[in-house]
């Protein structure tokens, strides 16, 4: 499962459990790539959403 989480959120999750940061690039249909941010738990992946 995906978690998408506030900034706010996925601050004080980052201080809580220390997990490591895991950059994924994502391209869109025109050519523009985006990093997203985030980390796994378990099976579950938590990621930022700005």
């Amino acid at each position: 499962m995906e978690v998408r989480l506030n900034p706010v959120e996925f601050a004080k999750s980052m201080m809580k459990k220390k997990k490591q940061l895991i950059p994924i690039p994502i391209v869109l249909d025109n050519g523009i790539a985006g990093i997203v941010y985030g980390y796994y738990e378990g099976k579950d992946f938590y990621y930022l959403d700005c």
